[in-house]
């Protein structure tokens, strides 16, 4: 005897006396999910395998080697393709930058150098909008998107130019969203620079105290990492950390570690 306890299944071919008796000779399950939803099917804590919906959202998975006697199947999500619509439209060409928005109720990323948006509970995606970069970052309150030179309001829809070069990249917020740091070659090497939001200045992070250029040891323009050392804000968003082989931004510390910038 089988006994289905999760919602959304049912048993393939029920042999028993009646058809809704859960008795049967042919184990096989089936049911409803999310499209390629990956899923897992147990027989009480025991994990039996995992089988992945197809883009209509339809399963099946059929257990081998079962005891007679009763089992008490369960079908528990794993795993959610994000970049699949509610109508089973796959987007999965060239996939970058996946990230939550602020509230967790939406993932964002990019494909074919779209930046797409999932709203996790309807599953309805629409793109943002066009980049030249691999990279978005939300506004803290997860009502903005930045992207190259753009803010994008996504209550309104509308697209605001920034006052910055098009080729900046890695742009990120402040904690409290008046800023933006952002990586731009418009001096002819990848720097670090801050664009206050309220005052539309901008500021040169990877300077010296003198407002000089950061060089490193050979006097060549320094190298910082974009990416996992860019952007990384003070929690009261006056400083900025990064990484770089500068010698002459701070005196003292010339062996390339990590160095902040006041902004």
């Amino acid at each position: 005897m089988l006994t289905i306890t999760s919602p959304g299944e049912s048993l393939s071919n029920d042999t028993g006396v009646s058809s809704s008796d859960q008795i049967t000779r042919d184990p096989s399950l089936s049911g409803v999910a999310q499209p390629y939803e990956q899923l897992i099917i147990r027989d009480g804590t025991t994990i039996l395998g995992t089988t992945v919906a197809n883009g209509s959202g339809n399963w099946s998975f059929t257990p081998q080697n079962l005891a007679d006697g009763q089992h008490t199947f369960t079908v528990t999500g794993g795993l959610t393709v994000a970049s699949t619509a509610t109508d089973g439209t796959l987007i999965d060409a060239d996939l970058l930058s996946p990230r939550f928005s602020p509230d967790g109720a939406n993932v964002a990323f990019i494909s074919s150098s779209t930046i797409y948006e999932k709203n996790l509970a309807t599953g309805a995606i629409a793109p943002i909008g066009s980049t030249n970069g691999a990279d978005f970052s939300f506004s803290p309150d997860g009502h903005k998107v930045v992207f190259d030179n753009n803010i994008e309001d996504l209550t309104t829809g509308t697209l605001t130019q920034l006052p910055i070069p098009a080729d900046a990249t890695n742009p990120i917020f402040s904690p409290d969203g008046s800023k933006i740091a952002y990586v731009s070659s418009v001096s002819g090497v990848s720097e670090l620079y801050v664009l206050d939001l309220t005052s539309n200045t901008v500021t040169l992070a990877t300077a010296d105290q003198n407002g000089n250029a950061a060089v490193d040891a050979l006097g060549d323009a320094a190298v910082f990492t974009i990416g996992r050392g860019i952007g990384i804000f003070s929690p009261d968003g006056q400083k900025i950390a990064f990484e770089s082989d500068a010698v002459n931004l701070v005196p003292g510390h010339n062996d390339g570690s990590v160095q902040s910038s006041c902004i």
